[in-house]
């Protein structure tokens, strides 16, 4: 009986045929409280002698070691002040909500909020939750640490020269060009004189030969306060280099304070380090070395993608040629030809069965037809879409419409 199950499930996966099947026969009817997929998943579903259930399987691959992937908090100890200020914000927020006067002005549209206020509350209670949540929805604390996480405590200022008057600021997952960051960053935070800091700018995305490694952009440790300039530099800073082809990359600032002073020697690269093998760096390993007395506390973080400035970089700092990548598409899937193709136009069909390079070629010859060393290039019509083509049919019109407004395949035509 088992088998014959199995082979009818295999027959007619899906509900209505298993349905139609079953609804005949006087055995095999799925109880009250469960529905047909439940039915068929746990009731139908493999039961041969000594074959383990939907649930028994679904169990065993989600199953996790909490010795091994069980998340650590490694981020400092919130102050207590914190924890009863969320109290207290808790209880006003309760007699807000009752306030009748305020959900009446708010309705007439005449509630006047301080944002100015607002905002240095949300830095004092709210900041420190969300920014966690960003940055472990941006995977920031998997790709970094592993299983482990933190709340940063120190709020980051971050901001970039982008000419005499603006600057350009790092926030939690703002998009940021290369030639927007050619220059190591502004970076201030509130912290006492006596204590000391490391700051980090790593990518985890950039490593071209170990996927579970990084490219440490700049490293200081031992910074006295809020002082960087005379902080221990032990990787000078490094623009962003996100390959062609590759998207958008993370560039991750993190911020620790140091227990008492770290000797950094062997972390130290050379002096103006223009080697990427010498960059190679895992937050994970640094922080697991240092951890008796280095802990996270601040984390700000920009995405940045390709602009002409990364060669620049490659060429002229790292000393080595700009890398390229190009996603390899899988072809394109055509139906079988159809000798009379309904409702198709038949200049479009045609070209969709024909071959690309023969298709390149006759635009290529095209454009060098236009081009001449001793004559201008024709000069565009003002209204492209404006001309006359009497006894001409609509798909030769068509392609002249393409072929003025340079779409499609006459898009390399000079303009």
């Amino acid at each position: 009986m088992a088998s014959s199950l199995t082979t009818l499930c295999r027959r007619f996966p899906t509900r209505y045929g298993l349905k139609r099947i079953f609804a005949s026969s006087n055995i095999l009817q799925p109880t009250r409280n469960k529905s047909w997929d439940q039915y068929i998943r746990e009731d139908l579903w493999l039961k041969e002698e000594g074959a383990k259930s939907f649930a028994e399987i679904k169990e065993e691959l989600d199953f996790k070691d909490p010795e091994i992937h069980e998340t650590v908090d490694i981020s400092l100890p919130a102050k207590q002040k914190q924890l009863q200020k969320k109290s207290e914000r808790l209880k006003l927020l309760k007699e807000i909500k009752n306030d009748k006067t305020l959900e009446q002005a708010a309705r007439l549209r005449k509630l006047h909020i301080p944002l100015e206020e607002v905002k240095k509350d949300w830095y004092k209670e709210s900041w420190s939750i969300h920014a966690h949540s960003i940055a472990d929805h941006y995977g920031v604390y998997q790709d970094l640490f592993g299983y482990a996480y933190f709340y940063p405590r120190i709020q980051l200022d971050i901001s970039f020269d982008y000419d005499d008057e603006y600057v350009t600021p790092v926030h939690r997952g703002n998009k940021i060009l290369p030639s927007e960051a050619t220059e190591a960053p502004h970076v201030s935070f509130e912290a006492p004189r006596n204590t000391l800091w490391t700051l980090c700018l790593t990518s985890p995305d950039e490593h071209f030969l170990e996927e579970d490694k990084e490219y440490v952009h700049w490293l200081v440790g031992n910074i006295p306060g809020s002082d960087i300039s005379n902080g221990e530099v032990l990787c000078n800073y490094l623009p962003p280099i996100p390959p062609r082809g590759t998207g958008h990359h993370r560039y991750i600032f993190i911020l620790y304070k140091q227990d008492k002073r770290v000797d950094y020697s062997h972390a130290k690269r050379g002096e103006n380090c223009s080697s990427l093998p010498e960059r190679t760096f895992s937050t994970y390993e640094f922080y697991k070395e240092h951890q008796d007395y280095v802990t996270p506390a601040g984390l700000a973080f920009f995405q940045s993608e390709y602009d002409e400035s990364v060669q620049t970089t490659f060429h002229n700092i790292l000393n080595v040629r700009e890398p390229a990548f190009e996603y390899d598409y899988p072809p394109d899937f055509h139906p079988e030809q159809q000798r009379y193709p309904w409702k198709k136009p038949f200049n479009l069909y045609l070209e969709r069965y024909r071959d690309k390079k023969e298709i390149a070629e006759e635009v290529l010859k095209e454009r060098l037809s236009m081009i001449s060393p001793f004559k201008e290039l024709p000069k565009q019509p003002k209204y492209p879409d404006v001309f006359f083509m009497p006894n001409k049919p609509q798909w030769w019109r068509l392609v002249e419409h393409h072929r003025r407004n340079r779409e499609g395949k006459f898009k390399d035509l000079p303009k």
